[in-house]
């Protein structure tokens, strides 16, 4: 079974029995339907036979998951091996995988899928990505997301630590949890509002990206052969392959591993927007010199709309609605006398939208695909030092994301961030900015958003 798009998959299911199949068949239909998902069994499960079923299952261009239930505990023991890097094998608990109700299934798989971006070990004074034993994480969740947070000098007394680089991991509820080679030490939280975070706890060592890169290439490099590998499979089928820019770093390197697979026929689409971080515009420039990738700029003024509109709210987002539709135009002209591949940055732990999307979508227009979905922030950072693709530079004074001063995703990091870096003297001083801050003051958030 796989998805609208046969033959084209990034995931593998693997259970033990054709009716633990069945379960997980209507499950996919259900929650994953056109997803790129193949399903395969163990056949059973005799453990003479084991070894050979899965040398000939676990691909290294896919990522696999084995779920088993507490009946099929011997095979669990016999096969947990080769619980590492791509491969999850996951012990549910429950008697068997075709007993569980279908939305069960789901939650396990999204626990699976959370497993998989999110182990990290330390071992020997080092940290180690995509293995199991001596889990710093032992549970993670779907929401959770691991990151480097870069603290620079301009914040660094108004939050606790020290100007320099930190392992995060977010959780719920503003919380993010700062990690060191030896576990979890403290918390740095980081409200909805514009107060200032403070980190309490254990006083901690910083991270050193360089390390991280040289102690984990194995794993970025299988991280990336499933990237490439599940791009490949659409190589063949279009002549026009599209990336949708922002000057971010998701965006960055989907255009670069666009380039990387798909050669000269990747162009690149900029939607420039007045009211965008001034540094987002000069990057996308360094971004096409150095990629060697024509990007073609769409201008949209969303400062004409605010006196219609008012500020854009978590619950009514006019401004991302405008960006989309100057990008659906523009792709109706690419697009307009062959079908297009687009390629986008788009990853789960962004949004809880983005994660319910899947990696293929089939449009009339074009056939768009998430290549980098499965991916930590940890993961796209080191990949992007390790393959030296050009990063933003407001990454650098620690922003998580970027995009519009006036976004209703900003919280008080980064408007702490805005008002305190000299880069961003001009955001800061900016009119529609103060308005925007003023309204903040006097306007309670919706909901929680992000780091």
């Amino acid at each position: 079974m796989a998805g609208l798009y046969p033959g084209k998959n990034m995931y593998q299911i693997i259970v033990k029995s054709r009716s633990d199949a069945g379960a997980i068949e209507s499950m996919v239909d259900r929650f994953y339907h056109g997803w790129p998902i193949v399903i395969n069994t163990l056949k059973g499960g005799k453990l003479e036979a084991l070894d050979n079923i899965l040398d000939q299952l676990l691909k290294d261009d896919h990522y696999n998951f084995v779920f088993l239930g507490r009946k099929d505990l011997r095979v669990y023991e016999h096969i947990e091996k080769y619980d590492e890097y791509n491969n999850v094998v996951y012990l549910i608990d429950r008697s068997r995988v075709r007993n569980i109700r279908i939305e069960h299934l789901a939650w396990f798989f999204e626990k699976a899928r959370s497993l998989q971006r999110l182990r990290i070990t330390s071992k020997k004074g080092r940290l180690l990505l995509g293995r199991m034993e001596k889990q710093i994480i032992p549970e993670p969740e779907p929401y959770m997301d691991l990151f480097i947070l870069h603290v620079s000098a301009n914040v660094s007394e108004k939050i606790g630590l020290g100007p320099g680089t930190y392992l995060v991991l977010r959780g719920l509820g503003g919380k993010h949890f700062v990690i060191d080679y030896s576990g979890i030490k403290g918390i740095l939280t980081i409200p909805d509002n514009l107060g200032i975070p403070k980190y309490s706890g254990d006083k901690l060592s910083q991270i050193n990206p360089s390390e991280l890169i040289k102690y984990n290439t194995e794993f970025l490099e299988q991280e990336e052969r499933i990237v490439v590998s599940f791009m490949n499979k659409f190589k063949e089928s279009f002549d026009r392959i599209i990336v949708p820019v922002s000057g971010g770093k998701d965006s960055a390197t989907a255009l670069y591993l666009a380039k990387k697979v798909y050669g000269e026929r990747v162009e690149g689409v900029f939607v420039d927007i007045d009211l965008d971080m001034p540094h987002n515009k000069i990057f996308i420039n360094r971004l096409e010199q150095e990629l060697k990738v024509p990007i073609h700029r769409v201008r949209v003024e969303l400062h004409k709309y605010l006196s219609q509109k008012g500020f854009p709210t978590p619950n009514n987002r006019w401004c991302t609605a405008l960006k989309i539709a100057a990008l659906e135009n523009m792709y109706g002209e690419l697009c307009r006398d062959t079908e297009c591949l687009i390629v986008v940055g788009d990853r789960d732990v962004e949004s809880e939208a983005r994660g319910r999307r899947s990696p293929v979508i089939v449009n009339d227009k074009y056939v768009r695909i998430s290549p980098l979905k499965q991916w930590s922030t940890l993961t796209l950072q080191l990949y992007m030092m390790y393959r030296k693709i050009p990063v933003n530079p407001l990454y650098d004074e620690g922003f998580y994301r970027l995009g519009c001063f006036i976004c209703p995703s900003l919280r008080g990091w980064e408007h702490l961030l805005i008002n305190t870096s000299p880069m961003l003297r001009s955001v800061r001083n900016d009119m529609i900015y103060k308005n925007y801050v003023e309204y903040l003051k006097n306007t309670p958030k919706e909901y929680s958003t992000g780091l």
